[in-house]
């Protein structure tokens, strides 16, 4: 049966593996004044995004998640016809309104798909499911290459699909680290993010001050705070090295960043980290952060998870 696995444009896959795997992206609409950016993976529209938001800081973006009805135009207008079975993964609900407009989508789609594809000459049904991936950016990335691993089993049910990936999902970690201390990893999760009061904003620039934020099962808290950005991101390494230590679910760890990736793969943390990484046989895909992301955890940010 063919299979569809359908990620939000915050999902921190490279393109690359996106498309050698027939991933479907959901866009996101970032509204800066009168300037309407659309994310969705585009590796140099991204970069330019980042570089422009880089420069010109601007603290008031609206974000605007794919709805409902565009959701379900997107399947009954291409996918049920192209697929037999379709499974969406939705960044975490407590950051996003995708899961909830993917689960109204999904109702629509199973009423009227069958029309679709009586049209298109198919009379068998149509499965469809909605997950919430209860993480974020390098760990929706995580979970889609294990589902999409996961399916290379073609005798796999799709009900036992949906159990794996519900059980591998409790195993991810993801960590969030801002370059910029007015980005507070851990109101990500919440409706409206309070700035850090002035006294502990402005001693924390001064000291050049770095926090980082551990998601995990859907929910958020500052894992460490340290001098300086590089010192952050080794620390941040070094927790990964830890767990590639003591076993991973997945031989993978992911790692996106808010720029220019090359300048993080140039940093001697970093090339030590994928040495280490390498002698476990464990894969470290590097990608581009997307536009959402750097809005939401600022420009130079870096996202890194792994299964454990």
């Amino acid at each position: 049966m063919r299979t569809l696995v359908i990620v939000n444009a915050t999902c921190d896959l490279p393109g690359p593996f996106i498309r050698q795997n027939h991933l479907r992206v959901l866009p996101v609409k970032l509204m800066l004044g009168d300037h309407i950016f659309t994310d969705a993976r585009d590796v140099n529209l991204t970069l330019f995004f980042h570089q422009r938001y880089a420069s010109s800081r601007q603290p008031d973006v609206e974000v605007e998640t794919c709805s409902a009805d565009a959701i379900t135009a997107l399947f009954l207008e291409q996918w049920v016809a192209e697929y037999d079975r379709a499974i969406l993964l939705a960044t975490a609900k407590a950051a996003s309104p995708l899961f909830e407009n993917a689960t109204e989508a999904s109702f629509a789609v199973l009423r009227a798909y069958r029309d679709k594809r009586r049209q298109a000459g198919i009379n068998t049904p149509f499965y469809l499911n909605v997950l919430d991936s209860r993480t974020l950016f390098g760990g929706e990335a995580v979970l889609a290459w294990e589902t999409v691993r996961l399916l290379q089993d073609p005798n796999l049910p799709f009900n036992e699909l949906r159990r794996r990936i519900e059980g591998y999902r409790q195993h991810i970690h993801c960590y969030l680290l801002p370059d910029d201390l007015g980005y507070a990893p851990d109101r990500i999760l919440e409706k409206e993010r309070p700035s850090a009061g002035f006294l502990e904003f402005h001693l924390g620039n001064m000291l050049d001050i770095k926090q980082a934020g551990h998601v995990f099962d859907g929910k958020i808290e500052i894992a460490f705070k340290r001098r300086g950005f590089d010192q952050a991101f080794a620390h941040l390494l070094d927790l990964a090295k830890q767990a590639i230590d003591q076993g991973l679910k997945s031989p993978l760890v992911v790692v996106s960043y808010a720029g220019d990736p090359q300048l993080i793969k140039q940093k001697p943390a970093f090339v030590e980290f994928e040495h280490h990484a390498r002698q476990w046989n464990v894969e470290v895909l590097l990608s581009l952060m997307s536009a959402t992301g750097g809005v939401k955890i600022g420009p130079g940010a870096v996202s890194l998870a792994y299964a454990a």
